[in-house]
């Protein structure tokens, strides 16, 4: 099979899919070393990046000829894990994953943390509802999808008017740490806003960073360098 460039909203879990190859076997295959190098996780690629995608190798099975056999084909699982906060905010519906199609100035004063802990939700993958339950006492929803899933939908406090909050989720649309549009992803997903599909370090980027910086006992240079980075995504969690 050729090698594929990475666009938006692909992995190497949504890649593999189509092909039947688990994609842990795709992302191990030697002729992703260069990649493996490049970028630390199979989930999170940038625009471009290429992909070698192996062929499936053939398997076969004997069987009696006058019994009923039955195969179960494997099927690929990925991982959600999420922590979810409230916020001095009236905004009900919100977006995770991406960034806003708007920059608009932070307000970074007025961010308070505090962990949105044993509520009761409910998760939405490509329009089905594939879970319901209540986040644990420190903000976490951790469950496991299909690898297929792309969009998605959360709501908290499900049913009740007063404190329901919806979250659109975008799987697979988190870039790399090491490009500038994945630290300003995780920023805004952090809850400082930041311009999205950036091109170049722009004064709001490095007030966000600095914000950032700020919030986490670091000296607020605004400057993006690899403690910012490792910074992020110990807070982010990718």
């Amino acid at each position: 099979m050729p090698t594929r460039k990475v666009a938006e909203g692909e992995d190497v879990v949504s890649l593999a899919v189509p092909t039947g190859v688990p994609w842990n076997k795709v992302w191990a295959d030697s002729q992703n070393d260069a990649l493996r190098r490049k970028r630390k996780s199979p989930h999170l690629l940038a625009v471009g990046d290429e992909v070698f995608l192996p062929e499936l190798e053939k398997k076969t099975e004997s069987a009696p000829s006058d019994t009923l056999n039955r195969f179960k084909a494997k099927g690929d699982r990925v991982r959600f894990r999420v922590r979810l906060f409230e916020r001095k905010t009236s905004a009900k519906h919100e977006q995770a994953g991406t960034s806003p199609s708007e920059y608009v100035e932070p307000e970074f004063a007025k961010l308070e943390e505090k962990a949105v802990a044993s509520t009761p939700f409910e998760l939405f993958a490509d329009g089905l509802s594939v879970k319901k339950g209540k986040t644990d006492g420190n903000g976490y929803l951790d469950i496991e999808l299909p690898s297929r899933v792309r969009e998605g939908l959360l709501v908290l406090n499900p049913g009740d008017a007063d404190k329901s909050r919806r979250i659109d989720l975008k799987w697979r649309h988190l870039g790399p740490v090491e490009e500038l549009s994945g630290v300003c992803q995780r920023l805004t997903n952090l809850g400082i806003p930041c311009p999205p599909r950036p091109t170049a370090v722009t004064p709001q980027i490095e007030d966000a960073v600095a914000a950032f910086q700020q919030r986490r006992g670091l000296e607020p240079t605004g400057r993006i360098d690899a403690k910012l980075r490792d910074e992020l995504v110990k807070a982010h969690g990718s």
